[in-house]
């Protein structure tokens, strides 16, 4: 049986998501309204989940229509902002439409955190260092669901780990970014200061 929603330690890392909604506020399909991530006032490069961060970068949430895959910030009706350090530059707020959800700091320690995507019965554990660790400090309000070209692939790439022609020592590896570390290069690694974050 595969495992759609990661590897076979539970790890959704590798698993690109989708931001369902935050403080309930859900993506509209029929409104072309949605949430878009953005990092550093940058748009995320990866999907939701996948995207590091690091102290000092700020990560934003927009719910806002979309024109060619763009987020419209002006068209934005909410914002969260997250800084990962204590010091945020001074966004001002030129829509009188947007309401801030969240505009602080949070501190992430090392570690990671137990989420479970939705429509999803396999609890995973996610580093706090990046955006959905994030999101997750914040305290706010979200779902999120494994996208649904992910599903596929990780499909096939949990059936490709299954197979028996793969030695102990490959398995252990695979699709963990840890190839050539030891336990212990994992554990200091598990120890740095790194978060993940994608819409």
């Amino acid at each position: 049986m595969s495992n759609p929603t990661g590897d076979q330690t539970g790890n959704v890392s590798n698993v690109p998501l989708k931001l369902e909604s935050i403080q309930e506020i859900e993506n509209d399909r029929e409104f072309n309204k949605m949430w878009f991530v953005y990092i550093n006032g940058e748009p995320a490069q990866q999907d939701f989940g996948m995207n590091k961060v690091n102290e000092g970068d700020v990560i934003s949430f927009w719910y806002t229509t979309e024109d060619d895959g763009n987020a419209v910030l002006g068209d934005a009706l909410y914002v969260a902002n997250i800084t990962v350090v204590d010091e945020a530059e001074e966004q001002e707020n030129e829509n009188e439409d947007l309401t801030v959800l969240f505009d602080n700091t949070v501190n992430l320690t090392e570690g990671t955190f137990t989420f479970t995507p939705e429509g999803s019965n396999q609890e995973s554990e996610i580093d706090n260092f990046t955006d959905i660790g994030a999101l997750n400090a914040s305290g706010l309000e979200f779902v999120a669901s494994v996208m649904d070209n992910a599903t596929d692939d990780t499909s096939d790439d949990m059936d490709d780990m299954n197979n028996d022609d793969m030695g102990e020592d490959d398995t252990n590896n695979m699709d963990t970014g840890t190839e050539g570390m030891n336990e212990n290069d994992t554990d200091d690694m598990n120890g740095d200061d790194s978060t993940n974050n994608d819409m």
